[in-house]
């Protein structure tokens, strides 16, 4: 279906309609169709227009640090060295884009990610400016530093905490991980005194969460704890970036499109989105509203290869304070902060 199909966005909430291919076959037809122009720090960006639903395209991943308890194969993290960024520096530039993004109408949700952002120095600092902009607001983290800032986070407005739990088999959890995981007490006192809600995410991957019984064995081990679940497909990265993980890729990569058609059998679609180089689905499974998302980097990498380059899919503040429109921060938009 998608070999002929010749967009690169869509929004689909009719199950007749659903799309099965995965991402892979989708012909690359690059356009400034349907897109706004703004500005960013006096730049020119091409935007999704704001229709119902497409608020998720105006959103900033905040990565705070490149910092992490955790060793998961899959993860450049667990390669890169450590370097201690200015976090002062990072507290002023985050409110600079933030306000930015906000004056121009293209501010809905924002993430922290890392490394493991509860490592970050200035965390409570960091919420406080979010709060002035009452934000979307998820936290991606392995929970193990819930517990320690557990007062910092309520005193702010944070609606989720993403928790990465690679399989409900602590044994298999740890391999991937290389920490212990969680019990189900410790995730009970952050359910129990968190303000906010609590997703549990998941990279499926041979090994661990690999078939849909499995997977439905993980949500209804974590049942109690979660408001809703992720699940997301390995991502490769280019071989030129790192060897090890994209053998760690290849070798554990499942067949997620076959754990999609049980999911079309016996879930309900919300909606199943469509945005260039990945596919993000949200369904109603097992009694949880439960979010699907896979993608294809090399169709990003090509996409911005011969693009047009103000187009903008997502914005992203690096740690080194370094705002773009890209992962890789010398694509696209790119602002330096400078010191006043």
């Amino acid at each position: 279906m998608f070999n002929n199909l010749q967009i690169m966005y869509a929004i689909i909430n009719d199950k007749s309609k659903y799309l099965f291919e995965p991402p892979e076959y989708y012909p690359l037809n690059i356009s400034t169709e349907g897109r706004q122009l703004k500005q960013l720090f006096g730049k020119d960006v091409l935007v999704r227009y704001g229709n119902v639903g497409d608020e998720w395209l105006w959103h900033l991943h905040m990565k705070v640090n490149d910092v992490c308890n955790a060793k998961c194969p899959f993860c450049i993290e667990s390669e890169n060295p450590i370097i201690k960024y200015d976090e002062d520096k990072y507290l002023k530039m985050a409110e600079k884009v933030l306000n930015e993004q906000y004056n121009a109408g293209i501010l809905f949700s924002t993430s922290i990610t890392g490394g493991e952002p509860l490592l970050f120095g200035k965390l409570d600092e960091l919420l406080t400016i979010t709060d002035k902009f009452n934000l979307f607001l998820t936290i991606n983290t392995n929970g193990h530093y819930i517990k320690k800032n557990i007062n910092v986070l309520n005193r702010h407005k944070i609606d989720f905490l993403n928790i990465s739990m690679h399989s409900h088999i602590p044994s298999e959890n740890n391999a991937v991980m290389g920490i212990k995981p969680l019990s189900i007490d410790e995730l009970s006192w952050i359910k129990s005194n968190f303000n906010g809600l609590i997703r549990i995410q998941c990279v499926m991957m041979k090994g661990g969460v690999d078939t849909y019984d499995k997977m439905l064995e993980f949500m209804n081990y974590y049942k109690d704890i979660a408001y809703d679940f992720s699940f997301r497909n390995l991502i490769g990265v280019n071989e030129s970036i790192s060897e090890s993980i994209n053998k760690f890729t290849n070798e554990h990569r499942i067949d997620f499109r076959s754990i999609l058609d049980e999911v079309y059998q016996n879930g309900e679609l919300v909606v199943q989105e469509i945005q260039d180089y990945y596919i993000y689905e949200t369904w109603n499974l097992n009694g949880f509203s439960t979010t699907f998302s896979y993608s294809n980097m090399d169709i990003l990498l090509k996409s911005e290869s011969i693009e047009d380059v103000h187009i903008s899919r997502e914005f992203i503040l690096h740690p080194d304070s370094v705002y773009s429109s890209s992962w890789d921060k010398n694509n696209k938009l790119k602002i330096i902060y400078k010191q006043p």
